[in-house]
Parts: structure tokens; sequence; C-alpha cells
């Protein structure tokens, strides 16, 4: 078959559904899927997920139904899956293991330094309702000097900033954020913030405890920038670390909240950025949230990049 009636053989990209990428060939499906627009991807993907979980309802059904039979081999594996976790719990080597906090767990007591070897890509869209991905380690020394440059505050014009942390920010790095914003409210997810004694005036501080509550997290935040839109400062948004939701949410569930959560920061003309930290995240999670997107910013070994 030539190329062109292959061409013409094809669907029309905005009208194409999944079973008709179903039936396309692998070079075919890529070259339509970076023709789309970014509503219709969306809409692939949202429509995607909704089929995979149609089909893991239907699995796990099945599954509890053909387990019924098995109970009183569960219970014997049960009885000696406790004798083990008995023998396990005496070794105290075990309980060191658990006790020993991550990197990232222990970040928030760190010393914070700001790295200055991070340039902004010029490529990089900064324009009011934009948002950006940025991938970049939890312990990058890039990573400060990179959310400075993204909620602007070397630029002449002061801003309004709402911090959404999932884990304890630094405290020097809170207050060197206070000093240069205009007014900062800090949604802490999970976790307990400390506020510098110096800038305790000018830090508006609350807590979510439950990090699965992403239904009260959202409307902390918009409430915020609702009362925020009639004052003349820009508003900007930095949610860190995206990693720790995907924790507590799906997959599917953290796309569908970031879908209606990013349009709203974006119609209230807030730029947002999230940081994730691939090293702790699914890249085929990540890669599925990317497309909600205006930039992917990429801090890593090679350098800073934008796609």
């Amino acid at each position: 078959m030539s190329t062109d009636e292959t061409r013409d053989r094809q669907p029309d990209p905005e009208d194409i559904d999944l079973d008709e990428l179903a039936g396309l060939s692998r070079l075919e499906m890529i070259d339509i899927l970076e023709s789309l627009s970014k509503p219709k991807l969306i809409a692939l993907i949202t429509e995607s997920l909704d089929s995979d979980e149609t089909r893991t309802d239907a699995a796990t059904t099945e599954s509890n139904s053909e387990s019924t039979g098995d109970t009183t081999a569960g219970e014997s594996s049960a009885t000696q899956s406790s004798a083990a976790q008995t023998s396990q719990s005496d070794d105290p080597s075990t309980d060191d293991a658990a006790a020993t906090p991550t990197p990232d767990e222990a970040a928030g007591d760190a010393t914070w330094e700001m790295e200055t070897d991070y340039q902004r890509p010029p490529a990089l869209d900064l324009s009011p309702g934009s948002t950006v991905l940025v991938q970049c380690g939890s312990q990058d020394d890039r990573k400060s000097a990179a959310r400075y440059d993204l909620l602007g505050l070397s630029e002449s014009d002061p801003r309004n900033v709402l911090l959404i942390q999932y884990r304890a920010m630094k405290a020097d790095e809170l207050k060197s954020i206070a000093d240069a914003a205009k007014r900062v409210k800090i949604i802490s997810v999970g976790c307990s913030q400390s506020i510098p004694p110096s800038v305790t005036d000018t830090i508006e501080s609350v807590e979510v405890n439950n990090p699965n509550d992403v239904t009260r997290l959202g409307i902390l935040a918009t409430s915020t920038l609702d009362d925020w839109a009639p004052l003349d400062e820009q508003t900007v948004v930095s949610l860190d670390p995206l990693d720790v939701m995907l924790q507590y949410k799906t997959g599917e569930a953290t796309f569908r909240f970031l879908h209606i959560f990013l349009g709203k920061l974006s119609s209230r003309g807030a730029i947002s950025h999230l940081f994730v930290n691939p090293s702790s995240s699914d890249p085929q999670t990540v890669n599925t949230l990317k497309p909600l997107f205006d930039d992917v910013l990429t801090i890593d070994s090679v350098g800073v990049d934008v796609e």
C-alpha cells in the first residue's frame, strides 16, 4: 500500500476514538497522537482510564467469586504468615531498618542553601494561567533555585504565593520566599510545617490532616485564589511533591483531580508548577499526567530542559 493510500485511510485526528486507534499500526498511532489538540488528548486518556476501571472492576468481582472456596487454605496460610511475622518482630535489626528515615523525610531539618547552578530554559512558558510539571529529584541542589525562579520572586513585580506542601519545607527556604513575596499562604497536607519566628506575621498557614482529602485541598486552594483575585499582584502556586499524592491516590484518580484542579488554577490566572520526583513515581503514571500541563521541566544529570 502506498503512503498516500495509508494517509487517506487514516481517520480525522480530532474525531478518532479508542477503537479506531487500536486498529492502527504503532507508527500511525504515534502520528495521530502527536497531531491531537490537548483537549482531545486528555479526552482520550480519560476514556481509556474509564475503560480500564470497568475491566478492573469486572476482574475483581470474578476474583472474589473464585476465592470464596479457598477460605480454609487462606486461613492456614495466614496462620503461617503470622508466625513468620512474629519471628521477624523479635529481630532488632528489622525495627532499626523501619525506623530509619528516608532522605525525603529528613529533608525538612537540613540546612537550606540556594543553588545557583540553574538556568531557566527560554522556551518555558510562565505566562498567567500556565501550568508546569517539574521533574526533579528531591535532593537535587537546584530544586530550591528552580522553585524560587518559577515563583517569580526575582521579578520586579511582587507576587502572591500559595504553597501546597506534602512534606515540610525547610524553614530557611520558607523564610526566603516570605521575604521576597507580597503575601504567602501555605497549605500543609499530612505534615506539620514550622514557621520561622521572623515571618509568622506574614505567612498564613493551614493544615489538611488527611493526605487523601484532595477535595478539601481543592476548596482551600481555589478559595485562596478567589480571595486574592481583587489584588494587583500576580498569583503563583507551587505544589511539592506530587509523588506523595500518588502514594494515596491511584493514577486514574490523580489524573481526574489534576484535570479539574489545574483548570481552576488556570482560569483564575495563576502561574502554577508541581514538583514530582521521578525516582519515587511510576514513569508510566507520570507520562499519563504530562498532557495536563503546558510544559514539562526536567532537571537531571543532563541539565535543565523543557518539553
